[in-house]
């Protein structure tokens, strides 16, 4: 099985970036891709990536001769209306001394729950000379922005590169996150510009807005009246003001009527140097017989109040590599570090939280229990308050007037004592151990039945994660039952982009085929949906 990144959470823990890139190691003998590399974007915005090019961290990469790597971002086409990204081979540091390599890769977007949203492969060939590139046309932006819930969640661009070394094979995989972040400031303040009405004609009235931190962008603001084609208009500019950095400036500003609501409305946006003669022009904001028009409703006592809601985009990018991991390409448990090292990161948690300190105790312990949940021969003395507050089943069980609600005693034949005990370890501590797939399926079903559903999701991500050829159709067929839309289309990719097209016509599958009709025609029609996509 490969290690698909995005159907895990990535449990990051901080490394210190140095300004060499991280060593990562790498060995041979595996067909799956032995490099997976996650790179997440802060603070994307349309216009930044018409302008400038976004590269990530490099990194060496030792399965590949120690040849160093990165991934580059921005907009292209025509009228710039795709967005694109490359793959390049950096040479600075560079001491492979291999002059060519042959390898294929693959680049996605992801969305916040890993599923990729928009791929493109390609091949770098053995000919391709070092300090090269090669580009992959991703998506169209406006199909992203259109969709900016499913591509920028919390305004953030998430891309999986991965990458498969051609004729040879590698035992252990590597992966690596890295996070660059476009620094961005926002600022929303209500101007007041007294005397507008008698104001001279030409006469600039200004305003600096006030840098952030010695040398940052301090941009001035104009408003006067003009003549434009023989009608008197009001027009406002952006300088670009002392600072010392060029940045984006995106500006929108409305004339405000007495209650506070915008009466009318113009934008600009465009880059600009620290320097005092770049200027941005608005379009005229309003005329001044519309002004007069309607002078009781946006110039009382002679007052033009503008809102003012603008973004700074900084020309500087950070960057840095946030953690990498190594795992067995033939190991399902080491496959996915981030479950695997889940519980010691959680136990810690519990160890460093006192209120999960506390509620770890007060379940261990059994301190004021009100009533014993059984499971077979073993009893675990609960309380009811805590179960209530968890499940919505336990609440209505506690809260109406079942016999649950005065009972001291309650079992659960159906949910053995194994499951059992994970189950309240998590409702108590928020704590998931991780146990094979087939425990971890048991839990899966126990978190559905009593509605705990973060802990449903949470077994969910480690059977993405443990997925493999011989209990894919169990976990598909899981999935379908408990109407697990997002593991199922996980399940049904990994049959695509995982499993050879024999396994289609294997027993397992002809088996799963003959007592699950409908799941399986759905599955074949993904399938074959899929493969026609990517022809």
């Amino acid at each position: 099985m490969s290690f698909d990144a995005a159907d895990i959470p990535i449990i990051l823990q901080r490394s210190r970036f140095t300004k060499r890139p991280p060593v990562i190691q790498s060995g041979y003998g595996s067909s799956r891709a032995p490099l997976t590399y996650i790179w997440a974007v802060e603070n994307v915005t349309d216009y930044f990536l018409s302008q400038r090019l976004v590269t990530s961290p490099p990194v060496i990469v030792d399965s590949l001769h120690k040849t160093i790597w990165s991934l580059q971002l921005l907009y292209g086409g025509q009228n710039q209306e795709t967005i694109f990204c490359f793959l390049k081979r950096e040479t600075e540091g560079d001491k492979s001394g291999l002059e060519n390599i042959e390898i294929d890769f693959e680049i996605s977007i992801l969305s916040a729950e890993g599923s990729s949203l928009s791929k493109s492969r390609n091949r770098w060939p053995a000919n391709m000379p070092k300090a090269n590139s090669r580009v992959l046309e991703l998506v169209r932006k406006d199909v992203v922005f259109k969709r900016r819930a499913e591509f920028l969640p919390r305004n953030v661009l998430t891309l999986r590169c991965q990458v498969w070394r051609r004729n040879f094979e590698t035992p252990r995989g590597e992966l690596y996150f890295a996070r660059s972040k476009v620094r961005v400031e926002r600022r929303c303040f209500v101007w007041a510009v007294k005397g507008f009405g008698s104001l001279p004609l030409g006469q600039k009235t200004t305003l600096l807005v006030q840098p952030t931190r010695k040398g940052g962008p301090a941009p001035r603001l104009n408003i006067f009246l003009e003549d434009v084609d023989n009608e008197i208009v009001v027009t406002i500019e952006v300088e670009a003001g002392a600072g010392k950095e060029r940045y984006g400036f995106q500006c929108e500003i409305s004339v405000l009527d007495f209650e506070g609501k915008a009466f009318c409305t113009q934008g600009v946006k465009d880059f600009m140097y620290g320097r005092h003669e770049d200027c941005l022009r608005f379009s005229p904001l309003i005329t001044r017989n519309e002004l007069e028009m309607n002078k009781c409703l946006v110039l009382p006592n002679d007052v033009l109040s503008l809102n003012c809601a603008f973004e700074i985009v900084l020309a500087r990018v950070s960057s840095r590599i946030e953690d990498y991991r190594q795992f067995s390409c033939a190991e399902v448990e080491a496959v996915v570090p981030a479950v695997e090292d889940a519980d010691d990161e959680e136990e810690d948690s519990v160890s460093c939280c006192p209120l999960k300190k506390a509620l770890a105790c007060l379940y261990e312990e059994g301190t004021l229990s009100d009533i014993n949940i059984r499971s077979g021969t073993e009893s675990f003395p609960v309380h009811k308050s805590i179960l209530s507050v968890r499940s919505p089943v336990f609440h209505a069980m506690f809260g109406t007037e079942m016999r649950e609600k005065t009972s001291k005693d309650m079992d659960l034949p159906d949910v053995d004592a194994d499951t059992l005990r994970r189950f309240l370890l998590f409702v108590y501590t928020d704590t998931v151990k991780d146990f094979g797939w087939e425990s971890t399926s048991d839990l899966y079903r126990v978190a559905d039945h009593y509605e705990v559903m973060d802990l449903r999701e949470k077994c969910s991500t480690i059977l993405k994660a443990k997925l493999n050829e011989s209990n894919v159709c169990s976990v598909l067929s899981l999935a379908d039952m408990y109407h697990d839309q997002n593991l199922k289309r996980t399940v049904q990719n990994f049959i695509i982009f995982d499993l050879s097209i024999e396994f289609i016509s294997s027993k397992e599958w002809r088996k799963f085929k003959g007592s699950n009709v409908q799941l399986a025609l759905e599955t074949m029609e993904h399938v074959f949906f899929k493969k026609k996509m990517d022809i």
